[in-house]
């Protein structure tokens, strides 16, 4: 082989190294094919973004396994897709990186307390809704000047970032006269009882199981509001919303769907 022809040869096998190289790394990404859906069957397992922080929905146990609904919900479409409700790969999301980490093709999908919101549907496309949440208002026991969400002006709130709770604490007029952002739900719990909040605003099926077992807490002022939540799909990404949509289908035909959500005391 002559100098020309082994650089020729080089030059090729370099080429092929790199189109090999760039195969596995696609096979690799929740994002490598046109779907989702694709994606999870190309590499066996489904990458899901839910929370460990919201009980009874997402949440590590004493056991430190991560529980819940929407656990359950995740393993259940495991199952449908892969024939294994073990072939699912959770990763931690919190309120403000849930979208983020969907459309920058971290998973596949996000099952994460998520609510169907025309702001967010600008940027993903959401399943039919599996659950109704609500937010409503937690305060010390004690408390009698907060009895409703109007309540809150010149107080001290706590709200979790990239949660409805921003919008609805925005509204307040006069505003609150402090208003603090905690990443996740432990923190938000965490500074109402230290006493650096006079109250949080957060979803009621979070709340409720909260204020049963921790009896220095209650709700005021009932819901404040309906929110359907849906499963985050990448927008676009028609072959993933229908296969979501005829699977949520057929749980709640099965009656599945309520089986799970009773399991956790959501029924």
């Amino acid at each position: 082989m002559n100098g020309r022809s082994y650089r020729a040869w080089l030059a090729a096998l370099a080429i092929g190294l790199v189109c090999v190289t760039i195969g596995e790394a696609e096979a690799q990404s929740p994002g490598a094919t046109s779907s989702a859906v694709g994606a999870a069957k190309a590499r066996g397992k489904l990458i899901v973004g839910v929370r460990y922080d919201f009980p009874p929905f997402g949440f590590v146990n004493e056991q430190k396994q991560v529980v819940g609904a929407e656990i359950d919900m995740t393993r259940e479409l495991a199952q449908a897709l892969l024939g294994n409700r073990d072939a699912v790969e959770l990763t931690e999301v919190s309120g403000p990186n849930r979208i983020p980490f969907l459309v920058t093709n971290k998973v596949d999908i996000v099952i994460a307390a998520l609510a169907i919101t025309a702001e967010r549907a600008k940027t993903i496309s959401f399943s039919e809704p599996y659950y109704t949440g609500g937010y409503t208002v937690m305060v010390p026991k004690g408390n009698t000047d907060i009895t409703a969400m109007a309540n809150l002006s010149r107080k001290r709130v706590g709200i979790t970032r990239g949660s409805t709770a921003e919008a609805i604490v925005a509204k307040l007029s006069p505003p609150p006269e402090q208003v603090i952002k905690l990443e996740h739900i432990s923190e938000l719990l965490s500074v109402i009882q230290a006493g650096r909040v006079d109250a949080v605003v957060q979803d009621i099926a979070l709340l409720q199981p909260f204020v049963r077992k921790n009896p220095g807490f209650k709700l005021v002022g009932g819901l404040y509001n309906d929110e359907p939540w849906g499963i985050g799909i990448r927008k676009d990404d028609k072959e993933t919303l229908d296969w979501v949509n005829a699977e949520l289908k057929r749980m709640r035909q099965s009656g599945k769907l309520d089986e799970i959500l009773a399991k956790w005391e959501l029924r």
